[in-house]
């Protein structure tokens, strides 16, 4: 069976969470959200890393977030469907930003979107692991001044302005980062740094705007719902329409389109980009390298414990994280058995790793 390092992560949250996505296979109800921005401004930086003309990778970014949306879109409703259309423009304008703000961009792409698959180590020992296989995928290695490096590509909302943010400070004991550097040397790579891409998402929500008439007038009503207008006088008879509202009136409004809001998003990227995107070199120390692998071997321990009891531990502190219900909450206080029915909304993957090709899974049971 592979382990990745989200695997890993996902036991350590929950044991149960693991059982439900990698053995079991199940994917819950979803919509494309967050994640689905961050993995289509990924698909495009990987094909700017290849070689990829700008526009090559903007029309990757539209058209890997509708592919991510159309697994949904027969259960949407119409209010989700229109928060789709804003964050598939805030994908979009993402990469847009980034485009201008690395226009002079001197990095030497080696190569990107490399999958592994390798053994299991015990690092006291060097005992390979009989259960398990390590596998991922490295975003890329590069070259700067004559030095490779590991890079990584990532899109949050989190405080990355400051280097001594959080963000940035637990980046040094992040385990899929030792991960990645093992495996980047396993592949005959002489990385000696890692050097993170970070792209902000930004804060700036979608918003009303005045709606217009047909000769782009804004549309002001008195309190009766009638079209309101100025006084009359001998040229005009019936005065001019309003174009603000006195006492009583309002302007009418409409949503903001999100072909609209993606062009006020990129304005908003372009002139202030030093706030959106950020490079910085993250240090490996040997005694915190040594101690991921460590972390990794002792999980996996763990795991196959589970696997043999057949017990899969529930964490009730991970039913809810980050403002959102774990999509398998439902089936745990239900108290659902693999070989039950399949509640409305679940479904069965194909393969436990869904951001590995088929190819590297092969040999794994689970996929």
């Amino acid at each position: 069976m592979i382990l990745t390092n989200s695997s890993m992560n996902t036991y350590r949250r929950c044991p149960r969470m693991f059982a439900y996505q990698y053995v079991w296979l199940l994917t819950g109800p979803r919509e494309p959200g967050a994640l689905a921005i961050g993995s289509s401004v990924h698909e495009g930086l990987d094909l700017l890393a290849q070689g990829a003309t700008d526009t090559a990778a903007r029309v990757a970014v539209l058209r890997c977030y509708d592919k991510i949306a159309a697994k949904s879109i027969d259960d949407a409703s119409d209010e989700i469907k229109q928060r789709w259309g804003y964050d598939r423009a805030k994908a979009y304008a993402l990469l847009q930003g980034y485009l201008e703000h690395y226009k002079h961009d001197d990095i030497k792409h080696l190569d990107s979107e490399m999958e592994f698959v390798m053994a299991l180590k015990n690092p006291s020992n060097g005992q390979e692991s009989a259960m398990f296989l390590l596998g991922g995928k490295l975003d890329g290695i590069i070259e700067s001044g004559g030095v490779q490096e590991l890079m990584e590509h990532k899109t949050t909302s989190d405080d990355v302005d400051s280097p001594t943010s959080i963000y940035w400070r637990k980046l040094a004991i992040d385990p899929q980062l030792t991960t990645y550097w093992d495996a980047a040397h396993a592949m005959g790579f002489d990385v000696q740094r890692v050097r993170y891409n970070v792209l902000r998402k930004p804060s700036v929500r979608p918003k009303t705007v005045p709606l217009l008439d047909a000769n782009g007038l804004k549309v002001v009503v008195d309190a009766n719902g009638n079209r309101a207008f100025t006084k009359p006088t001998k040229k005009l008879p019936m005065g001019k329409p309003r174009q603000s509202a006195a006492k009583g009136m309002s302007v009418q409004s409409r949503p903001e389109t999100p072909e609209e809001y993606g062009t006020r998003l990129t304005q908003e990227l372009v002139s202030a980009s030093d706030q959106y995107y950020h490079r910085r070199v993250i240090m490996l120390k040997p005694d915190s390298v040594e101690e991921a692998r460590y972390d990794r071997w002792d999980t996996s321990v763990a795991i196959g414990s589970s696997m043999a009891s057949g017990k899969w531990g529930r964490n009730t502190c991970s039913c809810s994280m980050w403002n959102r219900t774990c999509p398998f909450f439902d089936l745990c206080v239900n108290n659902w058995h693999d070989g039950d029915d399949l509640p409305i909304g679940f479904n069965r993957k194909e393969r436990a790793h869904e951001e590995l090709t088929e190819k590297t899974n092969e040999g794994d049971k689970n996929c």
